[in-house]
């Protein structure tokens, strides 16, 4: 709640902006400068009494009052004067209001206003408009804005742009046909939280471990994963498009209809990984052997690999085509 006249006086001007006192023209278009006559006959009663009520204000101004104006460019009310803005013979009555204003003692507001203008100053709050009516409103921080999200499921929504809240760990939190479009992810985490229908689109992430989350209908286009281990996370119908991936291997975590579509990918083994019906194609990869993770009707096209052994992992109904091997 506002003491203050300075505060009060712009309370009353982002009413009067409110509607659209500025814009009033005559029928020749000259704008009308308003009276408290000509605001009483446009907009009611109601509105004029509110500039009656500032003009009995300034007339109750004490000398002290009005030199705290002129020096400082605010004055402290007095009890009489806030039972006059926040009574209920006030237009602008606001009994809770007054009720916590009545033990604020003059020491208690100066001290309020540094800190506000320290706080504003240091960008830890900011000045909020809403309808009209202006309120000081903390300036939430990077760091807040990455707080995990535990116990709370993500269903119907869409993260557009967002790379704080890609970046928020998931943890026992669901997402449920939602979306993640061009919005960046670091250290955001992925744990127990399983994804049903969660495209990633243009949403590149970096140390950003899945562990014990499945997923299904989840494709990965154009969002390259860096230091991004998959753990205890199978999947089904997860296509890699467009979506090159670097340390990141998949570790006991059985994929099917996942395929791998101009999506290159180094130093990312799959260990324990079994595949159905995931084809690599056009996406050459090196120094990421398969190990014990056996292909089962799938293929490699026009993916040549490098230093990319199959270590007890001989593929079943597996074709390569002009895929060449080298040293693995």
């Amino acid at each position: 709640p506002c003491l203050l006249y300075s505060l009060l006086k712009e309370k009353r001007q982002k009413e009067a902006a409110k509607q659209d006192i500025r814009k009033v023209r005559g029928p020749d278009g000259q704008p009308i400068y308003l009276t408290k006559e000509n605001v009483t006959k446009i907009y009611g009663e109601y509105e004029g009494s509110k500039i009656e009520l500032f003009e009995q204000l300034e007339k109750s101004f004490t000398k002290e009052q009005r030199h705290q104006m002129n020096s400082a460019g605010y004055a402290v009310l007095s009890p009489a004067q806030r039972e006059l803005i926040y009574g209920p013979n006030s237009p602008m009555n606001d009994s809770i209001a007054l009720d916590r204003m009545r033990n604020v003692t003059n020491d208690v507001v100066h001290r309020t206003v540094r800190d506000t203008i320290r706080f504003v100053g240091a960008g830890e709050l900011r000045y909020e408009v809403h309808d009209g009516v202006g309120k000081l409103a903390p300036v939430v921080s990077r760091r807040q804005k990455r707080q995990a999200r535990v116990l709370n499921p993500l269903v119907l929504q869409a993260i557009v742009n967002d790379p704080a809240g890609a970046s928020a760990p998931l943890i026992l939190s669901p997402v449920v046909l939602s979306a993640l479009i061009n919005s960046p992810a670091v250290f955001g985490a992925i744990v127990l939280s399983p994804f049903v229908f969660l495209p990633l689109i243009t949403s590149p992430r970096v140390l950003s471990p899945i562990i014990l989350t499945p997923a299904i209908g989840t494709p990965i286009i154009l969002s390259p994963l860096v230091l991004d281990p998959f753990v205890l996370s199978p999947g089904v119908m997860n296509p890699f498009v467009l979506s090159p991936f670097v340390l990141t291997p998949l570790i006991l975590s059985p994929q099917a209809l996942t395929p791998l579509i101009l999506s290159p990918f180094v130093l990312s083994p799959l260990v324990g990984t079994p595949n159905a019906l995931s084809p690599l194609v056009l996406s050459p990869f090196a120094a990421s052997p398969l190990v014990y993770s056996t292909p089962i009707l799938s293929a490699l096209v026009l993916s040549p690999h490098f230093l990319s052994p199959n270590i007890h992992s001989q593929g079943i109904a597996f074709t390569s085509v002009l895929s060449p091997a080298y040293l693995s």
